[in-house]
C-alpha cells in the first residue's frame, strides 16, 4: 500500500533565498508535511523562474493521477506571482492549496518607484521590472485563479512604505495589492513584509488553511470537520461504540473525542490539560479531512 504524501512547495521572494523560508519549512516538517524549499534566480523573468520551479517539482514529485501525492504551495512576495505563472502554464494533477504571503498581485508601488534606479535594476533583474504597477508588469498576464487560494497580508509599515504607499501596507506591498477576487480566504496580521515568514503568528494560520481552507476557526467548518472525522472508515471501525453526544470539537485545529479510550494504549490520541483526548495532527492528516466548504 502506497503512503500518501502531503507536499508543500516553498517559494521565497526577491533578494532572498530558501533560507528565508526555513522557519516555515521546519514547522511544516514537524507537522508531517514533506517540504520542498526551492531557491531560484530572482533576476530572471517570472516566466523563466516558473519553468525552473516546475522542473524542480516534477523532478521530486511524481506528477501522476494516482492521487498518492498532494501538492501545496506556500509563497512569499515574488514567489506568489511565480506560482500563479506556473499554474497558468502547467497542470499539476494533484494540486490542493496555495497560500500567498504578501503577494504583489496587482504590482508593487516600491518597484514602480525604483524601476529606473541603477542598483534596483542590477540586483532585482527582469523580475524586478515585472513587479511594477503599470501595464508593463506581469500582473495582467497571470490569468484567473482557479484553485484554492489563501492570502496573508501584513499591515505593519515603516517610513519608506508610508511615503510611497497611500493604502495600508507592510512596508513593501499594500494590502489592496495582495487581494484577488477568486481567493477563498484572506487575513491581515500586524507584521512587516519580511517579518511575515519568520513570526510564529503565521505558522498556525498556514497549517489551518492547508488542512481546512480557512485561516481562522469557524463554527460551521468545525461541525463539518467533526462529521467528516466521524464518517471516516478508520475512526468508525475503531470507535464504533461511541454515542453521538460523545463527539465534540475544540476548534478546527483539534478534533476531539470524549471518553471510552485508554491513554496508555491509544497512541493516536493524546491528553489535553482538562483530561480529554484529542486526535493527533498525524492521525487527522492520515484520515484526510480537508476540503471543507461553506455548506454543512
Amino acid at each position: 500500500m502506497k503512503i500518501k504524501k502531503n507536499y508543500v512547495i516553498l517559494l521565497h521572494g526577491i533578494l532572498k533565498s530558501s533560507k528565508h523560508m526555513k522557519k516555515i519549512e521546519k514547522y511544516l516538517e514537524q507537522s508531517d508535511y514533506t517540504v520542498i524549499n526551492i531557491s531560484y534566480d530572482y533576476k530572471k523573468s517570472i516566466s523563466d523562474i516558473a519553468d525552473y520551479v516546475y522542473s524542480k517539482v516534477c523532478a521530486t514529485i511524481k506528477n501522476s493521477e494516482d492521487e498518492q501525492e498532494e501538492i501545496n504551495f506556500v509563497t512569499h512576495s515574488l514567489g506568489g506571482l511565480i506560482v500563479r505563472e506556473l499554474l497558468n502554464k502547467y497542470k499539476l494533477n494533484n494540486l490542493e492549496k496555495v497560500i500567498q504571503i504578501a503577494p504583489p498581485n496587482h504590482g508593487s508601488e516600491v518597484a514602480s518607484f525604483l524601476k529606473d534606479n541603477y542598483f534596483y535594476k542590477k540586483y532585482c533583474g527582469i523580475a524586478g521590472q515585472e513587479l511594477v504597477k503599470d501595464n508593463s508588469g506581469i500582473m495582467n498576464k497571470l490569468g484567473a485563479v482557479n484553485y484554492e487560494l489563501g492570502v496573508i497580508a501584513g499591515n505593519k509599515s515603516n517610513i519608506f512604505g508610508n511615503f510611497l504607499i497611500s493604502d495600508i501596507n507592510d512596508g513593501r506591498v499594500s494590502t489592496m495589492s495582495t487581494k484577488v477576487e477568486e481567493m477563498k480566504d484572506y487575513i491581515e496580521l500586524d507584521l512587516a513584509h519580511n517579518e511575515l515568514v519568520k513570526s510564529t503568528k503565521i505558522f498556525e494560520k498556514i497549517e489551518l488553511f492547508l488542512r481546512y481552507g480557512y485561516f481562522e476557526e469557524k463554527s460551521k467548518d468545525e461541525t463539518r470537520a467533526i462529521k467528516e472525522f466521524k464518517g471516516s472508515k478508520e475512526v468508525m471501525e475503531h470507535y464504533s461504540g461511541l454515542e453521538e453526544e460523545e463527539w465534540y470539537g475544540e476548534g478546527t485545529q483539534e478534533l476531539a473525542l470524549k471518553g471510552k479510550f485508554s491513554p496508555d494504549t491509544d497512541k493516536n490520541f493524546r491528553n489535553t490539560s482538562n483530561g480529554n483526548k484529542v486526535a493527533s495532527h498525524k492521525t487527522i492528516k492520515e484520515i484526510k479531512m480537508g476540503g471543507l466548504d461553506d455548506e454543512l
